[in-house]
């Protein structure tokens, strides 16, 4: 019964999470803005799926991977880069820690707040505006291609 709480707790968080980056970091009314708000996820999710806890590990690779099949605009080849810059900032283990009440003496760690604030480093900032850069492009060209006939 423990183990079913913390996942529901941990699901929990992980919507919370993907709420308060949808707000955060989609406030544009444009088509663009749910690209790079997907781009801003992918990034998120890729942070999630270096973790070492087996549930964000398998939910950040399961939301990577929904993000490149939600859209042919989304290739994997053009967010690849995004996925390197987060894994080297990973690696650097910077991870975000407070301190714990019940136990004054050790620090918690945060690795939802730590994901959630990895858009931000410069390296993951740069990578997620050449790749929004480009699916942008992209989509651009495919509209001029293959026009939407006017209802």
């Amino acid at each position: 019964m423990k183990t079913l709480m913390n996942n529901v707790q941990k699901q929990l968080l992980l919507l919370l999470v993907s709420l308060a980056a949808s707000s955060i970091y989609a406030s544009d009314l444009d088509h663009t803005s749910n690209t790079l708000h997907y781009v801003n996820g992918y990034a998120v999710a890729s942070c999630f799926s270096q973790l070492n806890d087996p549930f964000l590990k398998d939910q950040g690779d399961r939301w990577a991977g929904a993000i490149v099949q939600y859209s042919g605009r989304y290739d994997f080849d053009i967010l690849l880069p995004v996925a390197q810059s987060v894994k080297k900032e990973v690696a650097k283990q910077e991870m975000i820690i407070v301190t714990d009440d019940n136990h004054p003496k050790l620090g918690k760690e945060l690795p939802l707040f730590y994901c959630y604030d990895i858009v931000l480093k410069p390296a993951v900032r740069a990578a997620i505006n050449t790749a929004y850069e480009k699916i942008k492009k992209k989509t651009i060209f495919l509209e001029k291609t293959n026009p939407v006939p006017d209802e």
